[in-house]
């Protein structure tokens, strides 16, 4: 396991994105700061390691944040202006999203609209939405598209299910 250690006393901007990779004990913590502009996605969790990201903005990427057979969690961020999907989950991904100030918003901005979702769940694959009495903007807002065969659901913080948003039956 690699360690990177960043001290910065004014605002942290990167120019691109975090490929995530290792093993499923490894835990990666992404906080504070703006990604943006990434040819991938701005936080792409692959095949282990789990990770964590908290008060991001990502903003002008090819996707948001993807989990690819791993889990990952977002908390207060901000997802736009992606040229494709704000969120893909895939291959047994699971994701979280917790935070008052969490939105995906502005996205499937490419040339091409019509085969982008805001969120995409693949077969297999789940996203949870972490309320805890939070009204979540995502649950809120009516432009967000959802496609796949994954699942959405609602849950409460100790893991359980208190609704059902999306069920990968048709496309929102």
């Amino acid at each position: 396991m690699y360690f990177f250690f960043c001290v910065l006393l004014q605002t942290t901007h990167v120019h691109g994105g975090f490929k995530i990779l290792g093993l499923p004990q490894d835990h990666v913590i992404l906080k504070d700061m703006t990604i943006m502009e990434s040819f991938d996605s701005a936080v792409y969790g692959y095949e282990g390691a789990t990770y964590m990201v908290s008060n991001v903005l990502c903003s002008g990427c090819m996707w948001g944040a993807s989990v690819d057979s791993t889990s990952g969690i977002l908390h207060n961020v901000v997802i736009q202006d992606c040229v494709m999907e704000g969120i893909w989950c895939l291959h047994h991904g699971i994701l979280t999203l917790s935070g008052e100030h969490t939105s995906i918003h502005n996205n499937c901005a490419g040339p091409d609209p019509s085969h982008c979702h805001a969120i995409c769940v693949e077969s297999n694959t789940l996203i949870q939405l972490l309320c805890n009495g939070i009204n979540n903007p995502l649950l809120c807002s009516s432009a967000v598209t959802i496609g796949g065969k994954g699942k959405i659901v609602v849950i409460d913080g100790t893991g359980t299910v208190l609704k059902v948003v999306y069920d990968g039956q048709y496309d929102v």
